[in-house]
């Protein structure tokens, strides 16, 4: 079934199969450049999480639904992985970028006031350790209030990176992976 949608200056047209995408947009014959953007208002949230006893650099993510951390942090946490029975898709925000996860792990996890045993997949995670979901989120009453940029648990604040600590992290894990 295709579907058309127009807007302004340009029509985009997809079809209604999910193999088959055609798009037709307007194109300016200028180029034009992106505009800038501070790292205050596009840095995620992200806080220390323990899991297994070590300290997890750790991306909140509301788009995400599954709990992850990387193969480097399960081996440095001593975790016993489990390849799990059924592989499952992984689907980022973009066409074509996709992965399967078939490992997964159940660790402790400690973060502020909370204390649980969570399960975990195992999967290539980039720039952090670990990555929470709406899941554990949910669960934990945790919310990003992006506008203070602050993680709360319940209402109540919970250690969360500032921009500089946030940076000052990536940019130390990228000069170590420049060093290996």
């Amino acid at each position: 079934m295709a579907r058309q949608y127009r807007g302004g200056r340009g029509v985009l047209f997809a079809t209604g199969e999910r193999t088959k995408r055609q798009v037709h947009l307007w194109k300016s014959s200028r180029k034009k450049a992106r505009p800038h953007r501070n790292k205050e208002d596009i840095y995620p949230l992200t806080s220390y999480i323990t899991i297994n006893g070590h300290q997890a650099f750790t991306l909140f993510d509301t788009g995400c639904t599954t709990d992850s951390c990387s193969p480097g942090f399960a081996r440095v946490a001593n975790v016993k992985i489990h390849e799990i029975t059924e592989p499952v898709g992984l689907q980022l925000g973009t066409a074509g970028s996709r992965s399967k996860i078939n490992f997964g792990t159940e660790a402790r996890m400690e973060y502020a006031s909370l204390d649980s045993i969570e399960y975990l997949d195992v999967v290539n995670v980039d720039r952090y350790d670990a990555v929470v979901s709406t899941k554990y989120m949910r669960k934990h009453g945790i919310s990003c209030d992006l506008w203070h940029n602050i993680i709360r648990i319940k209402g109540k604040p919970a250690p969360t990176l500032t921009v500089l600590e946030e940076t000052s992290e990536v940019e130390r894990r990228n000069a170590a992976r420049r060093a290996e």
